[in-house]
């Protein structure tokens, strides 16, 4: 205990400037399993936190350009896609996300100091490697190039650090080298982790399946990901019954973090400061419009203002946080969308059917009677703008889906003075500059 609230007292100093103001791991040496196990429980502040900037610059919530003032200034510029410069030269998304690294590096590092090969030494191993791909991905899918699997030696991704010496200048690798560091440290993980594990704030098996299903999913390497959709499945495929629960309440879903969702595989926050909290973001009004009056998610998800406006509240963190970890819902959507894309279009419906007759009101719910395959693609996607709703998985799915002209998307926003902005499918903006302040850490 005394070793975590040391290296919280330490990095909390360094929030906005994480290399700039560097900590110094020379002020405690942990030894023990449990000490390092303490560095990776830091739930709240470093581990369990995911990218969520994309959240203010996706098209799932809006605010008017009157109330655009009222938000801070990296949220309203990012919202605007009209980054850079950054505020200050700094990035919470970036500095919370290296945090996380240097966490699992010291981890990393203490295993092979200390650890005896054991099993739970190598668990973990294989949890602080969880923890860097965790992180890794969201900084690459947030900073890294657009993924083309024909140039990923030619597109830049984001800095893999695996030493927790800071001093030590980073060099920004390609994107298959970023990617190829994710897949190694997941590959590890899911031959170490434990299948299920006690708390949903620790990884497991389950969850780096899960993760590589999302993965490959949004890189549209449609095998891989089902096939780590269907090995995750194996180990859990619960579905929490709408039906069970009261919309009426502020908050629709039991805490996240206390394992009572039996969706929730790996708890994990995104950091999107107060967007998605502060009344005046408003969600997607047409979207809201799509979902039958029998479909409990209209009224759990969210919370009618009238005047055709709506906030979030459907939260599976169970509080006005946003929920970025992993579920069975996702893994559901995954699985179907993949067998479609992949000519099995039959044996997608039956997990459609099962997610959504625990979404719909008792007795009301009608099979999907859909049979061409462009049709049920069409429906599963709108499945996941609906179900997966504010999980950070919007701006990965707009990437990959704007390859493809029948799904492209152009964004609009209305600025501050009221003129309306456009975001092309397949523009620059869908990459995140670099903050400014961490460049000179950084060789090219």
């Amino acid at each position: 205990m005394l070793f975590c609230i040391g290296f919280i007292l330490i990095l909390q100093a360094c929030h906005q400037e994480f290399l700039a103001i560097k900590p110094t791991k020379s002020l405690v040496v942990p030894q023990k399993l449990e000490d390092f196990q303490g560095l990776l429980d830091n739930m709240s502040t470093v581990m369990n936190r995911g990218v969520g900037m994309h959240v203010m610059a996706g098209d799932e919530m809006f605010v008017e350009p009157v109330n655009l003032l009222q938000y801070d200034q990296i949220d309203r510029e990012t919202y605007l896609w009209k980054l850079p410069p950054y505020p200050d030269n700094s990035s919470y998304d970036w500095s919370d996300a290296y945090r996380g690294i240097f966490y699992a590096n010291i981890v990393l590092e203490g295993t092979k100091k200390y650890g005896e090969g054991s099993l739970p030494w190598l668990e973990l191993e294989a949890a602080a490697k969880f923890y860097r791909a965790w992180a890794l991905y969201g900084l690459v899918e947030a900073f890294g190039d657009k993924y083309d699997a024909a140039k990923l030696k030619e597109l830049k991704g984001v800095p893999v650090r695996l030493d927790p010496d800071i001093e030590v200048i980073a060099q920004r690798a390609s994107l298959f080298d970023t990617y190829k560091q994710i897949f190694e440290d997941l590959d590890f993980a899911k031959s170490y982790l434990p299948e299920k594990i006690e708390y949903v704030t620790r990884p497991s098996k389950t969850a780096a399946l899960a993760l590589l299903a999302r993965i490959y999913l949004a890189i549209e390497e449609y095998d891989k990901a089902l096939l780590n959709a269907e090995l995750s499945m194996k180990f859990k495929d619960d579905l929490l019954d709408y039906n069970t629960l009261n919309t009426s309440n502020t908050r629709t879903f039991p805490l996240g973090y206390l394992g009572t969702n039996p969706e929730v595989i790996f708890y994990s926050i995104l950091t999107t400061g107060a967007y998605t909290i502060l009344a005046t973001t408003y969600c997607d009004t047409v979207l809201i419009e799509d979902f039958h009056n029998c479909d409990l998610r209209r009224t759990s998800f969210f919370k009618d203002l009238g005047n055709k406006r709506a906030n979030y509240k459907g939260s599976y963190t169970g509080s006005a946080t946003a929920f970025g970890g992993l579920a069975t819902d996702e893994l559901y959507l995954i699985r179907a969308e993949c067998l479609i894309r992949l000519d099995r279009s039959a044996e997608a419906k039956p997990y459609l059917d099962k997610l959504l007759i625990n979404r719909w009101m008792k007795n009301s719910y009608v099979p999907i009677l859909l049979e061409g395959q462009e049709e049920l693609l069409r429906f599963v996607l709108q499945e996941r703008r609906k179900q997966l709703y504010l999980r950070g998985l919007r701006w990965p799915d707009l990437k990959r889906l704007n390859k493809d002209p029948r799904f492209q998307v152009t964004l609009k926003k209305r600025g501050t003075d009221g003129q309306l902005l456009e975001l092309p499918p397949d523009d620059n903006r869908y990459v995140f500059p670099i903050p400014g302040n961490e460049l000179e850490y950084i060789t090219k």
